[in-house]
Protein backbone atom coordinates (compact mmCIF):
# COMPACT_ATOMS: atom_id res chain seq x y z
CA UNK A 1 0.00 0.00 0.00
CA UNK A 2 1.33 3.77 -0.67
CA UNK A 3 1.96 5.79 2.00
CA UNK A 4 3.56 9.57 2.72
CA UNK A 5 5.85 9.34 6.04
CA UNK A 6 6.24 12.07 8.48
CA UNK A 7 9.04 12.05 11.08
CA UNK A 8 9.20 13.97 13.81
CA UNK A 9 12.87 13.78 15.12
CA UNK A 10 14.45 15.47 18.48
CA UNK A 11 16.96 15.42 20.53
CA UNK A 12 15.63 12.61 23.25
CA UNK A 13 13.37 11.15 20.91
CA UNK A 14 11.65 10.37 17.39
CA UNK A 15 8.07 9.71 16.42
CA UNK A 16 7.14 8.67 13.19
CA UNK A 17 4.11 8.21 11.51
CA UNK A 18 2.39 6.37 8.29
CA UNK A 19 -0.93 7.68 6.36
CA UNK A 20 -2.55 6.27 3.48
CA UNK A 21 -3.43 8.72 0.67
CA UNK A 22 -6.83 9.78 2.68
CA UNK A 23 -4.57 10.47 5.54
CA UNK A 24 -5.52 7.35 7.61
CA UNK A 25 -2.89 6.07 9.67
CA UNK A 26 -1.13 3.37 8.86
CA UNK A 27 1.09 2.78 11.66
CA UNK A 28 3.25 5.22 14.44
CA UNK A 29 6.38 4.25 16.22
CA UNK A 30 8.05 6.30 19.09
CA UNK A 31 11.98 5.64 18.94
CA UNK A 32 15.68 6.90 19.84
CA UNK A 33 17.20 10.64 18.83
CA UNK A 34 17.67 11.46 15.30
CA UNK A 35 20.23 14.62 16.27
CA UNK A 36 24.03 13.87 14.54
CA UNK A 37 24.82 16.63 16.76
CA UNK A 38 24.60 14.71 19.98
CA UNK A 39 24.52 10.64 18.47
CA UNK A 40 26.95 8.83 16.07
CA UNK A 41 25.55 8.73 12.63
CA UNK A 42 25.95 4.66 13.37
CA UNK A 43 23.28 5.67 16.13
CA UNK A 44 20.87 8.07 14.52
CA UNK A 45 20.65 5.40 11.21
CA UNK A 46 20.09 2.84 13.43
CA UNK A 47 16.94 4.37 15.43
CA UNK A 48 15.47 6.01 11.96
CA UNK A 49 15.55 1.95 10.84
CA UNK A 50 14.08 0.55 14.33
CA UNK A 51 11.13 3.52 14.03
CA UNK A 52 10.78 1.52 10.29
CA UNK A 53 10.86 -1.39 11.23
CA UNK A 54 8.38 -1.17 14.57
CA UNK A 55 5.74 0.14 11.91
CA UNK A 56 5.94 -2.87 9.03
CA UNK A 57 5.99 -5.08 11.96
CA UNK A 58 2.83 -3.89 13.58
CA UNK A 59 1.11 -3.45 10.29
CA UNK A 60 -0.93 -5.90 8.13
CA UNK A 61 -0.03 -4.46 4.83
CA UNK A 62 3.22 -3.96 2.84
CA UNK A 63 3.93 -0.84 2.97
CA UNK A 64 5.57 1.53 -0.71
CA UNK A 65 6.45 4.68 0.86
CA UNK A 66 5.79 7.63 -1.56
CA UNK A 67 7.41 10.40 -0.14
CA UNK A 68 8.65 11.25 3.16
CA UNK A 69 9.65 14.33 5.43
CA UNK A 70 12.06 14.30 8.41
CA UNK A 71 12.12 17.29 10.37
CA UNK A 72 15.24 16.78 13.46
CA UNK A 73 17.69 18.43 15.31
CA UNK A 74 21.07 18.96 14.72
CA UNK A 75 20.34 19.70 10.82
CA UNK A 76 22.89 22.75 11.30
CA UNK A 77 25.90 20.35 11.01
CA UNK A 78 27.23 20.37 7.36
CA UNK A 79 27.38 16.62 7.11
CA UNK A 80 23.79 16.23 7.99
CA UNK A 81 21.72 16.53 4.97
CA UNK A 82 23.29 14.62 2.67
CA UNK A 83 23.89 11.64 5.60
CA UNK A 84 19.92 11.50 6.16
CA UNK A 85 19.06 11.94 2.61
CA UNK A 86 21.09 8.76 1.82
CA UNK A 87 20.11 6.70 4.92
CA UNK A 88 16.24 7.82 4.38
CA UNK A 89 16.88 6.60 0.45
CA UNK A 90 18.63 3.59 2.15
CA UNK A 91 16.27 2.02 4.68
CA UNK A 92 12.52 3.22 3.15
CA UNK A 93 13.43 2.62 -0.32
CA UNK A 94 11.83 5.92 -1.16
CA UNK A 95 13.00 8.67 -3.25
CA UNK A 96 11.12 11.72 -2.72
CA UNK A 97 12.05 13.10 0.10
CA UNK A 98 12.62 15.82 2.08
CA UNK A 99 14.93 16.58 5.33
CA UNK A 100 14.03 19.98 7.08
CA UNK A 101 15.42 21.78 10.67
CA UNK A 102 13.28 20.80 13.83
CA UNK A 103 12.47 24.68 13.89
CA UNK A 104 11.06 24.63 10.43
CA UNK A 105 8.83 21.68 11.00
CA UNK A 106 7.23 23.27 13.79
CA UNK A 107 6.16 26.07 11.30
CA UNK A 108 4.87 23.70 8.61
CA UNK A 109 3.81 24.47 5.19
CA UNK A 110 3.80 28.19 4.49
CA UNK A 111 0.58 30.07 5.42
CA UNK A 112 -0.75 33.16 4.74
CA UNK A 113 0.04 34.53 8.67
CA UNK A 114 3.15 35.76 10.28
CA UNK A 115 4.54 32.84 12.35
CA UNK A 116 6.79 32.31 15.04
CA UNK A 117 7.40 29.46 16.76
CA UNK A 118 9.95 28.87 19.93
CA UNK A 119 10.68 24.94 20.06
CA UNK A 120 12.50 24.18 23.73
CA UNK A 121 13.20 20.60 24.66
CA UNK A 122 16.33 19.02 25.24
CA UNK A 123 17.87 22.86 23.10
CA UNK A 124 16.05 25.59 22.34
CA UNK A 125 15.46 27.71 19.24
CA UNK A 126 13.28 30.66 17.92
CA UNK A 127 12.04 30.61 14.35
CA UNK A 128 10.08 32.70 12.37
CA UNK A 129 8.22 32.92 9.10
CA UNK A 130 6.91 36.62 7.54
CA UNK A 131 3.68 36.79 5.02
CA UNK A 132 6.18 36.83 2.37
CA UNK A 133 7.82 33.96 3.01
CA UNK A 134 11.16 35.36 4.82
CA UNK A 135 12.47 33.36 7.30
CA UNK A 136 14.44 34.43 10.94
CA UNK A 137 16.14 32.55 13.66
CA UNK A 138 17.90 32.51 16.49
CA UNK A 139 19.52 29.95 19.01
CA UNK A 140 19.86 26.28 17.76
CA UNK A 141 23.31 26.51 18.35
CA UNK A 142 23.62 23.10 20.73
CA UNK A 143 24.82 22.75 23.96
CA UNK A 144 28.05 24.86 23.74
CA UNK A 145 27.11 27.79 22.22
CA UNK A 146 23.59 28.09 22.71
CA UNK A 147 20.17 26.07 23.69
CA UNK A 148 19.42 29.20 26.03
CA UNK A 149 16.55 27.91 28.18
CA UNK A 150 16.69 24.46 27.31
CA UNK A 151 15.70 21.16 28.99
CA UNK A 152 20.02 21.07 29.45
CA UNK A 153 20.30 24.76 30.66
CA UNK A 154 17.97 23.86 33.46
CA UNK A 155 19.40 20.93 34.29
CA UNK A 156 23.16 21.90 33.84
CA UNK A 157 22.07 25.19 36.01
CA UNK A 158 20.91 22.51 38.56
CA UNK A 159 23.95 20.34 38.88
CA UNK A 160 25.67 24.26 39.23
CA UNK A 161 23.48 25.28 41.92
CA UNK A 162 24.58 21.58 43.83
CA UNK A 163 28.22 22.45 43.43
CA UNK A 164 27.75 25.57 44.55
CA UNK A 165 26.70 24.36 47.88
CA UNK A 166 28.93 21.63 47.78
CA UNK A 167 31.85 24.33 47.75
CA UNK A 168 30.35 26.48 50.65
CA UNK A 169 29.82 23.31 52.63
CA UNK A 170 26.36 23.97 52.75
CA UNK A 171 23.72 21.34 53.64
CA UNK A 172 21.46 19.60 50.70
CA UNK A 173 18.60 21.22 50.31
CA UNK A 174 15.37 20.27 48.81
CA UNK A 175 16.39 20.46 45.52
CA UNK A 176 20.10 18.67 46.28
CA UNK A 177 17.39 16.00 47.82
CA UNK A 178 15.43 15.96 44.77
CA UNK A 179 17.73 15.20 42.30
CA UNK A 180 20.05 12.75 44.41
CA UNK A 181 17.08 10.55 45.08
CA UNK A 182 15.48 10.50 41.90
CA UNK A 183 18.09 10.59 39.11
CA UNK A 184 21.33 8.79 38.43
CA UNK A 185 23.26 10.69 40.16
CA UNK A 186 23.10 9.92 44.17
CA UNK A 187 26.04 12.22 45.29
CA UNK A 188 28.70 15.12 43.82
CA UNK A 189 31.25 12.38 43.21
CA UNK A 190 28.52 11.17 40.98
CA UNK A 191 28.43 13.74 39.45
CA UNK A 192 31.68 14.73 38.11
CA UNK A 193 32.63 11.31 37.51
CA UNK A 194 29.86 11.15 34.72
CA UNK A 195 30.65 14.86 33.52
CA UNK A 196 34.13 13.81 32.37
CA UNK A 197 32.98 10.21 31.69
CA UNK A 198 32.59 9.28 27.87
CA UNK A 199 29.16 7.99 28.70
CA UNK A 200 28.27 12.05 29.07
CA UNK A 201 25.52 12.70 26.62
CA UNK A 202 23.48 16.25 27.51
CA UNK A 203 19.86 13.98 27.70
CA UNK A 204 20.88 13.14 30.96
CA UNK A 205 21.33 16.27 31.94
CA UNK A 206 18.13 17.32 30.02
CA UNK A 207 15.86 14.75 31.96
CA UNK A 208 16.77 17.00 35.42
CA UNK A 209 14.85 19.49 34.15
CA UNK A 210 11.53 17.97 35.29
CA UNK A 211 12.45 17.09 38.53
CA UNK A 212 13.20 20.96 38.84
CA UNK A 213 9.60 21.59 37.17
CA UNK A 214 8.03 19.73 39.67
CA UNK A 215 9.54 21.52 42.73
CA UNK A 216 9.08 24.57 41.15
CA UNK A 217 4.90 23.45 40.60
CA UNK A 218 5.14 22.87 44.62
CA UNK A 219 6.90 26.41 44.71
CA UNK A 220 10.22 25.43 45.83
CA UNK A 221 12.10 28.66 45.77
CA UNK A 222 15.43 27.53 43.87
CA UNK A 223 13.69 26.10 41.26
CA UNK A 224 11.63 28.85 40.06
CA UNK A 225 14.35 31.19 40.04
CA UNK A 226 16.38 28.25 38.02
CA UNK A 227 13.29 28.31 35.78
CA UNK A 228 12.61 32.38 36.07
CA UNK A 229 16.17 32.08 34.33
CA UNK A 230 15.49 30.06 31.29
CA UNK A 231 12.26 32.47 31.03
CA UNK A 232 14.53 35.24 30.23
CA UNK A 233 16.43 33.69 28.25
CA UNK A 234 13.73 32.07 26.26
CA UNK A 235 11.93 35.46 26.28
CA UNK A 236 15.68 36.87 24.68
CA UNK A 237 15.33 34.17 21.95
CA UNK A 238 11.64 35.08 20.88
CA UNK A 239 13.20 39.29 20.95
CA UNK A 240 16.03 38.21 18.87
CA UNK A 241 13.72 37.07 16.02
CA UNK A 242 11.18 39.57 16.29
CA UNK A 243 13.51 42.59 15.82
CA UNK A 244 15.45 41.00 13.00
CA UNK A 245 12.03 40.58 11.00
CA UNK A 246 10.47 43.41 12.10
CA UNK A 247 7.73 41.76 14.43
CA UNK A 248 7.46 43.68 17.23
CA UNK A 249 4.76 45.96 15.49
CA UNK A 250 3.06 43.10 13.32
CA UNK A 251 0.70 40.57 14.93
CA UNK A 252 1.60 37.08 14.70
CA UNK A 253 1.05 33.85 15.58
CA UNK A 254 2.87 32.08 18.38
CA UNK A 255 3.62 28.15 18.21
CA UNK A 256 5.08 26.69 20.98
CA UNK A 257 6.56 23.13 21.06
CA UNK A 258 8.91 21.06 23.05
CA UNK A 259 8.86 18.67 26.10
CA UNK A 260 9.92 21.44 27.93
CA UNK A 261 7.01 23.75 26.88
CA UNK A 262 4.09 20.99 27.08
CA UNK A 263 5.71 19.72 30.13
CA UNK A 264 6.60 22.28 32.23
CA UNK A 265 3.24 24.82 33.42
CA UNK A 266 5.29 27.26 35.22
CA UNK A 267 7.52 28.39 32.03
CA UNK A 268 4.82 27.86 29.81
CA UNK A 269 1.78 29.96 31.36
CA UNK A 270 5.10 32.83 32.83
CA UNK A 271 6.59 32.93 29.73
CA UNK A 272 3.08 33.62 27.19
CA UNK A 273 2.23 36.35 29.23
CA UNK A 274 5.32 37.78 29.36
CA UNK A 275 5.16 37.92 25.34
CA UNK A 276 1.57 38.59 25.30
CA UNK A 277 2.56 42.29 27.43
CA UNK A 278 5.39 43.03 24.47
CA UNK A 279 3.76 41.63 21.48
CA UNK A 280 0.68 41.46 19.37
CA UNK A 281 0.17 37.66 19.53
CA UNK A 282 -2.85 36.51 17.49
CA UNK A 283 -3.59 33.29 18.94
CA UNK A 284 -1.16 30.44 20.78
CA UNK A 285 -0.58 26.95 19.49
CA UNK A 286 1.01 24.49 21.25
CA UNK A 287 0.91 20.61 21.89
CA UNK A 288 1.22 20.38 17.97
CA UNK A 289 1.76 16.85 16.85
CA UNK A 290 4.54 17.61 14.36
CA UNK A 291 4.30 14.09 12.56
CA UNK A 292 1.37 16.15 11.01
CA UNK A 293 3.56 19.07 9.99
CA UNK A 294 6.14 16.41 8.49
CA UNK A 295 3.21 14.76 6.35
CA UNK A 296 1.85 17.84 5.01
CA UNK A 297 5.12 18.81 3.65
CA UNK A 298 5.94 15.18 2.51
CA UNK A 299 2.36 14.94 0.59
CA UNK A 300 3.51 18.49 -1.03
CA UNK A 301 6.65 17.43 -2.29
Amino acid sequence: MRCYIGIDGGGTKSFLRAVDESGNILGESIGGSTNICSNTTDEVFMNLQTLWQSVLSSCNCTLEPEALCLGTAGIGKVEAVPFFMSSLKSIFKCNRLKVVGDMELTLGLPSPNNTLSLTVGTGSICFARKESGELFRSGGYGSILGDEGSGYFIGISSIKHILRRHDLLLPDDQLTVEIFNNSKFHNVKDILHYTFSDQFNKKDIASLSSIVSQLAARSEGVSMMLLDSAIKHLEDLVTRVCHASDLQSEPFVLFLCGGVINNCTYISKKLVRKLREKYQIERVVSNRDLCWNAIDIARNL
